[in-house]
């Protein structure tokens, strides 16, 4: 199955746009380095992990490589997940930094596929599987099967609920949820042009501070005792070079300072304590924008389960949600208190649009065109001349990227959808 022009791909595949794995452990490392000193809510005790030496890599749905994912450890626990490019074709050398461990396993996931190809194929010659992002950030294995009569044909199962999803999928132009399209696909040819410069330009500076600050070699900042590694850290990113907000702003939804622990009286709980949380998907396929919605109408009061959701759009329960249906179901859903309105073709003028509403104590629901998040943060990091303003994402599906920190990517997050409130008292 095509995703992708062959023309295009052809282009894409040039050697030149590829990311070497060194290059990206680069980017990877530099990241931890960034928010660490920054004290980004999720990566504390950060630098005392590593990241794997070996990325796992990640392909498009056309079959180019798209992303590395490196682990970081610390001793045999996972504290999260990195994501870079894999091809500078994104732009940007980093494409998300998770701040929890993957909810899935890629050993459980290819016996599932094993078990799968046995009771479905067992007539077919399968090649070897591969990991592809079929609808951003959200992870399928792949395998090409070739039955003995007929044409070859592509197999994808969910990584974490290890369904099979059939091929060709609805379009995500018109529905989200478990919707398959090639990412690299979306690429203008003024981005073709554009991105791969921009990619350059942003590695070439991380090489050259690492270069320049001895001390951010891989090899002499592990050598650095564990608990003077953030110290060392904050004094070097504390220059004019570097732009780290001092905090990443996130939502508050009550006015509360302190927090009662089993110990007492905690001046300091509002530190830990989140109003905004994540609800996963309750159905894997099908249930995405639910579980988004469920997640802005639930920080604000508003308790439905994923089903009640789906009623109130107007779907069945094993239906796609319908592009259309969620401005009216999200204000149904709030008795008309709150006005739902979609915005489309983010560019990065309207980066506005997030730090309003974010400062104003309001959730975002983003739209990556098929697939939903909930933004509850934002934030500025890296050089002080050209810095990467980052959102803070709630994914609800398991194969995707639970809690995030992801740089705002024209080519990835093209719509939005806010909720005020009418009469505007939550203030």
């Amino acid at each position: 199955m095509n995703f992708i022009d062959e023309r295009k791909r052809a282009r894409l595949a040039n050697p030149r746009f590829s990311v070497s794995p060194d290059e990206a452990r680069i980017d990877a490392l530099f990241a931890i380095y960034l928010l660490v000193a920054g004290g980004f809510w999720g990566t504390k005790g950060w630098e005392r992990g590593r990241i794997a030496s070996h990325p796992i890599v990640i392909h498009d749905l056309c079959g180019l490589p798209l992303f590395y994912s490196f682990s970081v450890y610390r001793g045999s626990k996972i504290l999260g997940v990195i994501r870079t490019a894999a091809t500078k074709l994104l732009g940007n050398p980093l494409v998300s930094v998770q701040i929890t461990p993957s909810l899935w396993s890629l050993g459980k996931a290819k016996g599932e596929l094993q078990s799968l190809l046995r009771r479905n194929y067992a007539h077919c010659d399968a090649k070897k599987p591969f990991l592809v992002c079929h609808n951003y950030p959200t992870v399928a294995l792949a395998v090409e099967v070739a039955p003995r009569r007929g044409a070859p044909k592509l197999v994808l199962m969910n990584v974490a609920s290890f369904n099979e999803i059939r091929l060709p999928t609805p379009s995500p132009e018109e529905f989200i949820g478990e919707v398959a399209y090639s990412l690299l696909a979306r690429l203008s040819r003024a981005r073709e042009r554009y991105n791969p410069a921009r990619w350059e330009i942003r590695h070439q500076r991380t090489v050259d501070v690492i270069r320049r600050r001895r001390a951010l070699s891989p090899r002499r900042f592990f050598s650095i005792p564990p608990q003077m590694r953030a110290k060392k850290l904050m004094r070097i990113f504390s220059t004019a070079e570097f732009r780290i907000m001092g905090k990443t702003v996130d939502l508050e939804f009550c006015s509360h300072k302190h927090m009662w622990t089993d110990q007492g009286w905690d001046p300091a709980g509002w530190r830990t304590h989140r109003c905004f949380c994540r609800h996963p998907q309750e159905i894997d396929a099908v249930d995405c924008a639910r579980a988004v919605s469920q997640m802005i109408l639930c920080y604000w009061r508003y308790c439905y389960s994923q089903g009640e959701i789906a009623g109130i759009f107007g779907e069945g329960r094993q239906d796609l949600t319908g592009l259309n249906n969620v401005e009216d179901g999200l204000e149904k859903a709030t008795a008309h208190c709150f006005d739902a309105v979609r915005h489309t073709s983010l560019i990065s003028q309207n980066w506005n649009l997030f730090t309003t509403e974010i400062d104003a104590r309001r959730p975002v629901i983003v739209d990556n065109g098929g697939h939903y998040f909930a933004c509850a943060g934002y934030g500025e990091y890296g050089f002080a001349d050209i810095p990467e303003r980052k959102l803070l994402l709630y994914d609800p599906s398991a194969s995707g990227t639970p809690v995030a920190l992801a740089p705002f990517n024209p080519l990835i997050h093209n719509g939005a959808v806010t909720l005020t409130r009418r009469d505007s008292t939550h203030v």
